[in-house]
Parts: structure tokens; C-alpha cells; sequence
């Protein structure tokens, strides 16, 4: 039986034609105007950098309660036939405050040290779990509980949270306990969640240090540090100065004169190939998200005595950029550097920490159309040649261990008889309609065997209603993991 590959929608295109969710945000490679990227990608690893500090006890809560509607989400991807082979990883955002023991802000040189938490029915060292659809195994008795379970961060991590770096160190550095969880022909997802702005530095960094020589160069010790030498509006520093409404703010880091880790250093690693450093051969498997406050507006207010301390006379602090309206402990500080690693990602969401729940956060992280596997289901209309056929062309692309690309061109399985590999559009609108599916806000009813994100789209020429999705037919086989199809279709005129 040929094996037919679903598309993973990895790119949208110009003139409108964007052919993913709007909660994703695609860069454009094809140029055309409709565009599709497939590949063979059935394996996901998903990564949470949890921040563990002392304000983040019911932004935590509201997480670990929406996992159950991840699962659900993911549980409905075989009917599909999108199955997929899942790793959870859970790291926190502690890495102490550089070498400083601060006991008083929870702080420990090397924190956590971004391993992988493991719970106490993970046995023989796994410390992530496994939830093969593919093969109908899992290594742990209860998939929902365990991931629970290891979420439970607690509130006792160090006031200076990192997320950024944590995130990095667990999938860049050597770090033997979470040997297997990253594979190479998967694709990346990584959530933040965070109701800070990220504070990285340097381990040698003397930004914490807590003496009078230190509070005299930085400042009382305390997270306006993070801000102050670490954030920077209209060109400057934010100021240790009651000031409100800075917006487009930057990060203010080592590569322009702050204390803390350019976020370059984050961006490169996300955005760009393995050739160039980056984690992935391609940058398009890779999804960021960031539950967590808005970039801006940044605000200041001096505080007497210090809301953080009460013994100093004074202090800066940072205002939020967002406070539930039914609940004054859901807030969040500008979240400037995280959101812009984040947005830097081909591929990104975001969910305020301020929000009552994640569910929608969580239900969308993996529309696995847009950022892994499963039916990419197209968003814009498609043009038919005078013959009846999609106006497409395909190429396959291979990206070489080096970074460089081979390009083939794929026939059309209608014109070249079915000799594999082809390409064919498949229509799906019969399914949608007879399986009771429903638009994207409203639950459908099981017997749609649809993802929520596959919609009709209508053809502005003849008013009929389309939904496509683009296969490649690799007959007995399938191409390596580091081949992806180009599906370039043209719009109706």
C-alpha cells in the first residue's frame, strides 16, 4: 500500500495568500501566491521552560490546568491521520543569579542547571515523557498525570529568572539527563512560560552582586535590575525614575552596553540552519510560544518604602503591562526580551499570563498543519488549468548536512499517470461536510475527522467552496527527514 504523506504547512505567502492560522506567524520563501511547504515530519518534541519564581503560583496553576486540552487536542490527530510520535520535556527557568548563593531570593549558582524534571514513576533516569501514537506506546503508566507531574514547578525558584538561557542550555549544551529527548528529525516546539521578562547573564556576571559595592553600581538588589540593565527605550536605558508608556522598547544587553546575554545568541540558535548554528537543518521545524506579559508599555514607579524590600528607604519597580481584571495576582512585567526571541521564530505564538486560562494557547500550539505534522489543509483558494488540474508546481528540496540545498522538480500525479513520487491536491471538503465539522470557535462533534484549522475557502471566480490538501506520493518509501516539497499553486483571477 503506498504510503501517502500528509503536508506540514511550513510557509505562507505573499499578495494575501497566507495559508496558515492566524496565531502563527510564517515568513515567506515562495514568493507565489499560494504556498505550501510539506514534509514527512511525524515526531515531536515539546518543550516547557516553566519560571518557578515566588509571583508565578497561579499563572502555574492556570498551565498545568490546560495540558488536559493539549492532550485532547493531540489525542484527536490519529482519526486524522496525523498520528505522531511526542516527547515532553519540562525545564525551569532557575539558574541561580551567576555564581551568588542568595538564599533570601531563593538563589543557587547553577539553579536547576536546565535538566530535564523527572517524576517518581519515570523510572531508569527518563526525564521526559513519550507518547507514541505511531506505535501505541508510552513510557509512563499515565501520560496526563506524569506531564502534571513534572510541571509542578512549584514557587521557590530564584527570583532572577532565565528563561531564555535555560531554554537554550537544556537543547544546546551538554547536559546528560536529557540525553534522547532532542532528535534531530523532529520538530521543536518550545512554550515560555513566564510572568517576567527574561533576566540571562552571564555565570561570572557581577549584576547580582548583593554588596554595597554592588548596590552602589546597580542599584538595590532586586528585578529592576533585570530592567535597567537589561531593557532599553527610544535609545535608552530605562531610568531608575517614575516614567510610563515607553513603548518599542529593545533589549538593552553585552552586544550594546547592558549586563545581560544578547539575545542574539537565542535568536541565531532558533532561526537559523544547523549549518549556521542554529538547532535545526531547517528553521522551519521549529515553534516558539511565550505565555507571558506584552512587550510594552514599560513603566516605572518609585516605591517608599521598596515594595520588594522594605527595609531600603526607596526603590524603582517595574509597572506591568497587563493585570487581570477578576484577579490583581495574574499580572505581568513587559516581557521586551522573550517576546522578541519569540517573534524572531518563523513560526510563533503568543498567550498573555494575565488570562484566566491556556486552553487556547495550548489547543493551538501545534495546528499541526503549521508547525509539524498532519493535513495542511489549504487556506486559499487554488486556480484550475484549462485541463481541469491545480494550477501548481512542486519541487522537492534537501538540505545537505553543510547547508546547502539540493532542488528537484515532482510531476503531478494526474499528468504523469501515478508514477511516484507525484503530487496531487486531495479534497477533503466531502469529509468536512459529511462529518458535521464546525468553524474553528465551535466544537465539532467526533465524527469530523478534520483539525480544527481545516476550513472551506471560497473561489472568487465561481463562488464554490474549496478544501484541499496537498500530499507528495512516495510510493513504498519516504525521503530523508531533511526533505521538504514546495508546493507553488496560483490564485484564481
Amino acid at each position: 500500500m503506498r504510503r501517502l504523506l500528509l503536508a506540514l504547512v511550513l510557509a505562507g505567502c505573499g499578495n494575501g495568500g497566507a495559508v496558515v492560522s492566524p496565531d502563527m506567524s510564517p515568513a515567506n520563501p515562495c514568493g507565489q501566491d499560494v504556498c505550501i511547504r510539506t514534509a514527512p515530519k511525524n515526531k515531536v518534541d515539546m518543550l516547557f521552560v516553566l519560571s518557578d519564581g515566588p509571583t508565578m503560583g497561579t499563572k502555574l496553576a492556570a498551565f498545568r490546568a490546560s495540558l488536559p486540552a493539549l492532550l485532547d487536542t493531540l489525542a484527536q490527530y490519529p482519526a486524522a491521520g496525523a498520528p505522531a510520535d511526542y516527547h515532553f520535556g519540562v525545564v525551569t527557568a532557575d539558574l541561580g543569579a551567576g555564581g551568588s548563593a542568595l538564599p533570601s531570593f531563593g538563589c543557587q549558582p547553577g539553579g536547576d542547571g536546565a535538566t530535564l524534571r523527572a517524576s517518581a514513576d519515570m523510572t531508569g533516569g527518563v526525564r521526559y515523557v513519550e507518547y507514541d501514537q505511531l506505535t501505541g506506546m508510552q513510557n509512563v503508566p499515565d501520560v496526563a498525570a506524569t506531564l502534571d507531574a513534572i510541571s509542578d514547578v512549584g514557587t521557590s525558584g530564584c527570583t532572577f529568572q532565565q528563561p531564555l538561557q535555560a531554554g537554550y542550555q537544556a537543547l544546546h549544551d551538554f547536559v546528560p539527563e536529557n540525553a534522547g529527548f532532542l532528535r534531530s528529525d523532529a520538530v521543536l516546539v518550545v512554550v515560555y512560560v513566564s510572568d517576567a521578562d527574561d533576566c540571562s547573564a552571564p555565570y561570572d556576571t557581577d549584576l547580582f552582586d548583593a554588596s554595597s559595592d554592588g548596590v552602589a553600581r546597580y542599584g538595590p538588589l532586586d528585578r529592576f535590575r533585570c530592567t535597567q540593565f537589561g531593557v532599553q527605550c527610544n535609545g535608552a536605558p530605562v531610568p531608575p525614575m517614575s516614567v510610563s508608556g515607553l513603548t518599542g522598547c529593545s533589549s538593552y544587553d553585552l552586544s550594546n552596553g547592558g549586563k545581560l546575554t544578547a539575545v542574539d545568541r537565542y535568536i541565531n540558535f532558533f532561526a537559523t540552519p544547523a549549518a549556521q548554528g542554529g538547532v535545526k537543518l531547517d528553521p522551519s521545524d521549529v515553534v516558539l510560544a511565550a505565555i507571558a506579559a506584552p512587550a510594552d508599555p514599560v513603566g516605572v514607579t518609585i516605591t517608599s518604602p521598596c515594595a520588594d524590600d522594605a527595609s531600603v528607604a526607596m526603590c524603582p519597580t517595574l509597572n506591568p503591562s497587563c493585570i487581570a481584571v477578576n484577579d490583581t495576582s495574574r499580572f505581568g512585567d513587559p516581557a521586551v526580551r522573550l517576546q522578541a526571541v519569540v517573534g524572531a521564530a518563523r513560526y510563533h505564538q503568543a498567550g498573555s499570563i494575565c488570562n484566566d486560562s491556556d486552553d487556547d494557547v495550548m489547543k493551538k500550539l501545534l495546528p499541526l498543519g503549521q508547525g509539524g505534522v498532519g493535513p495542511a489543509c489549504l487556506q486559499t483558494p487554488v486556480a484550475t488549468r484549462v485541463d481541469g488540474t491545480p494550477d501548481c508546481v512542486v519541487e522537492n528540496i534537501t538540505t545537505r548536512p553543510d547547508g546547502s540545498q539540493s532542488i528537484a522538480d515532482v510531476p503531478s500525479c494526474a499528468e504523469n499517470g501515478g508514477v511516484t513520487p507525484c503530487w496531487r491536491l486531495v479534497d477533503r471538503l466531502a469529509d468536512y461536510d459529511t462529518g458535521g465539522c464546525t468553524p474553528p470557535d465551535v466544537v465539532p462533534p467526533m465524527t469530523c475527522k478534520l483539525p480544527p484549522y481545516c476550513q472551506p475557502v471560497i473561489d472568487p471566480v465561481d463562488g464554490m467552496r474549496q478544501l484541499y490538501v496537498p500530499i507528495v506520493d512516495w510510493g513504498g518509501g519516504a525521503p530523508d527527514h531533511a526533505t521538504t516539497s514546495d508546493f507553488h499553486c496560483a490564485s484564481p483571477r
